[in-house]
């Protein structure tokens, strides 16, 4: 399942990308095992991980955004974490979630 997961987030990033020009991608980690991706707005900035199954509070991913006109020590505006159960389509509901949140959409 991680492999398909992975996948998709990729052509959904792709599609983010495109479809949301405000909201930059600042930085692309990949490799065999997972993915990061950095982005950021004009308010936050975020952090996508796609990883394998290890010892986490999530099982394949996790969208942590932070909003840079609050405190350092805030909690997150938004977070994503997947957990057991979830379907490929639940993980891209979450992560779109956030992407409205970025571009204001909310």
């Amino acid at each position: 399942m991680f492999d398909e997961i992975l996948q998709t987030v990729k052509v959904w990033l792709t599609t983010m990308q495109l479809q949301y020009t405000d909201i930059t991608v600042t930085k692309i980690s990949h490799t065999p095992h997972g993915l990061t991706v950095h982005m950021e707005s004009g308010r936050y900035i975020a952090q996508l991980n796609v990883s394998e199954p290890d010892f986490r509070p999530y099982r394949y991913a996790e969208f942590y955004i932070l909003d840079a006109e609050k405190e350092i020590d805030s909690p997150p505006a938004y977070l994503f974490q997947d957990k057991d159960g979830d379907s490929v389509q639940d993980i891209i509901g979450g992560l779109t979630a956030g992407i409205h949140l970025m571009a204001g959409d909310t």
